[in-house]
């Protein structure tokens, strides 16, 4: 089981987002995204990580794309 990991809030609002698990053809990624659900942001923003089978809990790209998420140029 992945443990939430704390995301950035977005970089242009300042808000919160938010990662989903999705899947395509066989595979599955995840998302962070802004503008849905729950989120206080609304600016439309996202990234993905790489895809992943779906016999895979996906932990190596969940972290990968938080860790993605959370650099910013000025840190």
């Amino acid at each position: 089981m992945i443990n939430k990991a704390k995301l950035s809030n977005c970089p242009f609002c300042g808000k919160t987002v938010s990662i989903a698990k999705m899947d395509t053809d066989g595979f599955d990624y995840y998302g962070v995204h802004g503008g849905r659900g729950k989120n206080e942001c609304h600016c439309r923003v996202f990234m993905e990580s790489n895809l992943f089978s779906k016999d895979d809990q996906g932990e190596k790209e969940y972290y990968g794309l938080v860790e993605k998420w959370n650099r910013r140029i000025n840190s």
